[in-house]
């Protein structure tokens, strides 16, 4: 027999690599060289308390380099269904999952949520060390369809929605120090459809909906405050 502290120090490191990404480096001959955890326990982030069924990281490679390594790494674990939408500088992470929401009267309605968590590349004091942090979260009702629902507009981050019987609408959240909130809001669009597709065109948001015709909606997005359906 062994004692619990030579027991926990044998197996500590399988367990976390079992439960931890792996990267694995290869040489042109594709023989094996190393393996290392790409995202230690130390650095996963739990957003929101409750039920969580996987781990959701994020890594910036510096592809310049002969052989690409990771330079650094944000984990955290997520609920549902991840969608990602990307700029140049942000990454904003759309978490899908089931939950419930108190309405202005203290009512709870069980229905789609989406925690969406933005992600910001940066470098560090030296210039050269890269920096990955999660800047900021939120939570919306709905679902979101892909990363064409997403886009970001002189600092507000616009999103097609889908609720299941509402029908689909657009959610338009601006970043206050940590928190996204909404800003704006449309919704109740085509109650008895399913979200199809989207696409952003500058102020505009399009998106189709699924009946026995393929109908085409426009949203005017120019004041962000106050989403405005044009047709």
């Amino acid at each position: 027999y062994e004692t619990a502290e030579v027991y926990a120090a044998r197996i500590r490191q399988p367990v976390v690599d079992a439960m931890t990404p792996q990267v694995y480096q290869f040489d042109q001959d594709g023989n094996p060289l190393d393996v290392t955890t790409l995202v230690s326990p130390a650095a996963i982030d739990i957003p929101e308390p409750g039920s969580v069924s996987q781990l959701t990281t994020v890594t910036a490679f510096d592809v310049t380099a002969n052989q690409p390594q990771p330079v650094a790494t944000v984990g955290m674990f997520t609920k549902g269904s991840v969608e990602v939408f990307a700029t140049a500088n942000d990454l904003y992470l759309f978490d899908g999952h089931d939950g419930s929401t108190e309405a202005p009267d203290g009512l709870l309605t069980w229905g789609p949520l989406t925690d969406v968590t933005k992600i910001s590349f940066g470098h560090g004091a030296a210039e050269t060390l890269a920096t990955v942090a999660l800047t900021a979260q939120g939570t919306f009702s709905g679902r979101v369809l892909n990363q064409f629902a997403a886009d970001e507009q002189d600092g507000f981050l616009r999103v097609v929605t889908e609720t299941r019987g509402q029908g689909s609408g657009v959610v338009v959240l601006e970043q206050q120090g940590e928190h996204l909130v909404e800003a704006g809001s449309l919704g109740g669009v085509a109650p008895q459809e399913d979200l199809s597709s989207v696409r952003f065109v500058g102020s505009r948001a399009y998106f189709v909906t699924f009946r026995r015709t393929d109908p085409l909606f426009v949203v005017d997005l120019s004041t962000p405050t106050a989403p405005k359906l044009l047709g």
